[in-house]
């Protein structure tokens, strides 16, 4: 599969994501117009007939157009909320981050991106990568400042490679999709649960079903990160596959990827411990997850609240390392 045919997948897949998650909605707006409609003896579908029902479904509706705009225009700057991510710019004084700097300019211009992405170095505690946005304009590439000081220019240079075939795939726009529209449903379904569970029985409505009401959201509430987990699943892994092969077609070199790899591994492996709080001290990680050029997940480290780490769509280091044409136990320096 070529990266032209792979632009085309991610475009069904994007249209695909977007009608289940406005379904999802419109599901959901319904579910909320039946939940509080005051006692009656009409059915659910009549009810939903009403002026109120229909008022509440239009909101729902509205407020996932809204969170699609906001995904489309500011999705790439939502996933560096809580990082205290540092602007690089070609003027940086920092000499590793001018060095960042100039080895994105040129893999954009291998790699023929019309724009330069915005490129962000997070001080974070562990060693990983990724790139978000909806399209070339409003990329984001960001990288850590450990993985930053770990590798070397040829190290650096695949992971940043990497990262461009991502944006050039256009999977940063799936990615983007599924991390944000998913992590606002299930904090929708949060806010719905509280208000439920915490407001006064009005007068006119059926109390003694307020107990019935909180299960069945309760039952919403678990169901929605598995819907949502189908749609990580949907986003496939064959994604890094084609990322990896990517960067080797514009770096015409497959030993440095396979180095940066295994450093980034080992770096996970090696601080387990001091790495896990690093991650689960970093505020919407579940933003971020599915888009990182490494899952903690294939180092052990687990972090079940975080719904993308469910069905992991990252390959095992050793396959990768095989597709690279590198054997796992081959020095790849």
């Amino acid at each position: 599969m070529n990266w032209r045919h792979q632009l085309t997948v991610n475009k069904r897949k994007t249209v695909m994501i977007l009608l289940s998650f406005f379904v999802l909605y419109f599901l959901l707006g319904a579910f909320v117009a039946i939940l509080f409609q005051p006692y009656t003896t009409q059915s659910w579908w009549t009810i939903l007939l009403t002026p109120q029902s229909r008022w509440i479904v239009m909101i729902f509706l509205l407020v996932s157009l809204m969170i699609v705009l906001t995904a489309v225009f500011f999705g790439g700057k939502l996933s560096l909320a809580g990082t205290k991510a540092v602007r690089v710019t070609e003027d940086s004084e920092d000499l590793r981050a001018k060095q960042l700097y100039n080895i994105v300019e040129e893999m954009k211009i291998a790699a023929g991106l019309r724009y330069m992405p915005a490129i962000y170095i997070m001080p974070v505690g562990y060693m990983n990568a990724f790139a978000s946005g909806w399209h070339e304009k409003n990329a984001v590439l960001a990288v850590t400042r450990p993985l930053l000081e770990a590798l070397n220019r040829e190290e650096l240079q695949a992971v940043i490679a990497h990262e461009i075939s991502h944006i050039r795939h256009q999977d940063t726009r799936v990615m983007t999709l599924v991390s944000v529209l998913a992590s606002v449903l299930v904090m929708m379904i949060d806010i719905i649960f509280r208000s439920v569970l915490y407001s006064k029985p009005r007068r006119g409505r059926r109390n003694d079903a307020s107990g019935l009401l909180v299960i069945v959201i309760m039952v919403i509430r678990i169901l929605l990160p598995i819907l949502t987990a189908f749609m990580v699943m949907y986003v496939s892994r064959k994604r890094e596959f084609l990322a990896d092969a990517g960067c080797v077609a514009l770096t015409r070199n497959n030993l440095g990827l396979a180095s940066a790899l295994r450093k980034i591994h080992q770096g996970h492996t090696m601080h387990e411990k001091d790495v896990q709080e690093a991650y689960e001290q970093t505020p919407n990680e579940s933003v971020r997850s599915l888009a990182y050029i490494y899952s903690p997940r294939k180092s052990g480290i687990r972090n079940f609240l975080n719904v993308h780490e469910w069905f992991s769509t990252h390959p095992p280091l050793k396959e990768r390392l095989e597709a690279l044409g590198v054997k796992d136990g081959e020095d790849a320096s």
